[in-house]
């Protein structure tokens, strides 16, 4: 089974990703230089914007969240698989293959997601045949995150389904 969350992997035909209301951390890893300052400095700001850049109610972004973004952010690796992810180019040639996969497909979008657009998500649903498209009302980049137990129900749900899984306890 294949689970997408705020899922990019088409060109976007409306620019979405160039505005201004993304998140400052991904304009500075968007350079070279910004990737190199990025490396030798606390990500704790950067975090904190981020997440709040990413939620359609940034007043859920407490400090333990933002406490633990920043201790994601600088475990090892962490900075040098960033810095590869922001600079390799996007080549959407592959975005031509999304139709081929078979995989029983759940995506997750909220309707409030400033990173990546809400076409996205229906470009994908378009494609991969089967699949089951859930749009979260006033939810940004991450549902998980913002709306965690309507989230995880309906991916359990999902599992259910498509796994046979019955009741799981999934860790919370």
């Amino acid at each position: 089974a294949l689970i997408l969350v705020g899922s990019s992997g088409y060109p976007d035909d409306d620019h979405h990703d160039e505005k201004d209301e993304g998140p400052l951390v991904f304009k500075i890893l968007s350079s070279p230089v910004g990737r190199a300052l990025v490396r030798n400095v606390s990500p704790r700001m950067l975090a904190e914007e981020g997440l709040k850049t990413s939620f359609v109610d940034d007043s859920l972004v407490d400090e333990a969240m933002v406490d633990r973004y920043t201790t994601l952010a600088v475990r090892e690796g962490s900075r040098d698989a960033t810095s590869i992810r922001f600079s390799t180019p996007r080549l959407y040639d592959l975005a031509l293959r999304i139709p081929e996969i078979t995989a029983p497909t759940l995506i997750l979008q909220g309707d409030g997601d400033l990173l990546i657009s809400v076409p996205h998500a229906e470009k994908f649903h378009a494609d991969i045949a089967g699949s089951k498209l859930i749009i979260y009302e006033d939810v940004g980049h991450m549902p998980m995150e913002e709306n965690p137990e309507e989230s995880a129900a309906d991916v359990r749900a999902f599992l259910d389904e498509v796994l046979g899984l019955g009741e799981v306890d999934l860790p919370q």
